[in-house]
């Protein structure tokens, strides 16, 4: 099965491959292994244009939409 997730708000527009990208490298930057990641929560709040998540029921953190264009 293909599969495309498609994140837009206002004028901005990511790939859930992005967003998922973006969550494993602040991971790695802490020190972990990407291994160890072994749950991974993802939430959008449009009203505010920012993802947020949760790592392994635990390590939370997010960012703006905006921030993931290229």
């Amino acid at each position: 099965m293909l599969k495309s997730l498609y994140i837009e708000f206002r004028e901005h527009k990511v790939t859930e491959k992005k967003v998922i990208e973006a969550i494993k490298a602040l991971w790695k930057s802490q020190g972990n292994l990407l291994k160890d990641l072994v749950k991974l929560d993802i939430y959008f709040k449009a009203e505010e244009g920012m993802c947020y998540y949760i790592i392994n029921d635990v390590e939370r953190g997010g960012f703006s939409l905006g921030s993931l264009e290229e």
